[in-house]
């Protein structure tokens, strides 16, 4: 299937699954996931990709491919938003941090997941608030697998950010959506119960 044959987001997310890898446009070269360094070196290589890239080299992070999913399905019509996950912490830390996409179509409400392998799939909701909480959960699961501190949960933030500017490094792509719109905590997780949550 070319992409210009794809019609509906699920044909998308079929064509994704079947053509890309997860990996980055490095300044130097594009990284693949199953390189030794590959850890050690993306933050201060990565590029953010543009649709056209992640054509040309089929491959991506969930930073590159919530763009590519934005661009596609705006192109197609749909209202689309689009968040960032992080602990923030006032010390460099090593937990995941992940962005999403989440688009309108009629009345309805979808969570686009391609490159969270473990949840990869479209998920219909009733409200975009909905899948902010479902999120959240997930993302705080795959935390408590990296041993987060009980003090450092408090410390998640999730952002509403618009398209940021191409070809931008890891450090200026986290600082904008750090300084896009901060969600209420109380739309997502119970402050006063916190490990309840799940």
């Amino acid at each position: 299937m070319n992409i210009d044959d794809v019609k509906t987001p699920y044909e998308l997310l079929e064509y994704m699954d079947k053509n890309f890898n997860y990996g980055y446009l490095g300044i130097d070269r594009v990284h693949v996931y199953t390189e030794d360094d590959f850890d050690l070196e993306w933050y201060d290589k990565y590029v953010l990709s543009n649709y056209n890239d992640i054509l040309k080299n089929n491959i991506g992070n969930c930073y590159d491919m919530t763009e590519f999913e934005r661009t596609w399905l705006e192109r197609h019509g749909y209202e689309v938003k689009t968040f960032y996950e992080m602990v923030k912490l006032p010390y460099e830390n090593e937990y995941e941090t992940h962005s999403y996409l989440a688009y309108k179509d009629n009345d309805k409400y979808y969570y686009f997941e391609y490159s969270d392998f473990n949840n990869r799939g479209i998920y219909e909701y009733d409200s975009i608030d909905s899948i902010i909480k479902d999120n959240y959960k997930r993302y705080l699961n795959n935390l408590k697998n990296s041993d987060i501190k009980d003090d450092e949960i408090d410390c998640i933030e999730i952002h509403e950010f618009d398209k940021p500017k191409e070809h931008i490094g890891a450090e200026e792509y986290i600082d904008y959506c750090l300084n896009s719109k901060l969600i209420d905590k109380n739309v997502y997780m119970d402050l006063n119960n916190l490990n309840k949550v799940l």
